[in-house]
């Protein structure tokens, strides 16, 4: 092996080794995103729905406040989870009768 194909083998291994550390970067964010949910969420919990940093939270209540009036039985918990920024919505079905 000459000094080229050397040169050759270990930039190639150098770009996957960088594509590997790219793939770790975003599995550990989306994993921080997880653990950032409430450790424990409501125990009744069906449904979550997750609301992006710039989505407006008079909105959020209001589609809570529809919900509740259009379905009785549904359980709405609204959150704010302050490491991402973000509200979630916790929906569960009421199944008593």
């Amino acid at each position: 092996m000459d000094v080229v194909d050397f040169l050759t083998f270990a930039s190639e291994r150098f770009s996957n080794l960088q594509q590997f550390a790219h793939t770790g970067r975003e599995l550990l964010a989306r994993t921080q995103t997880w653990r950032s949910l409430p450790s424990k969420p409501p125990s009744n919990c069906d449904v979550v729905v997750i609301f992006g940093e710039d989505e407006n939270v008079a909105k959020i209540a209001w589609l809570a406040d529809i919900l509740g009036t259009r379905v009785p039985e549904l359980i709405i918990t609204q959150t704010y989870h302050s490491r991402t920024r973000t509200y979630a919505l916790y929906l569960a079905c009421s199944h008593k009768k």
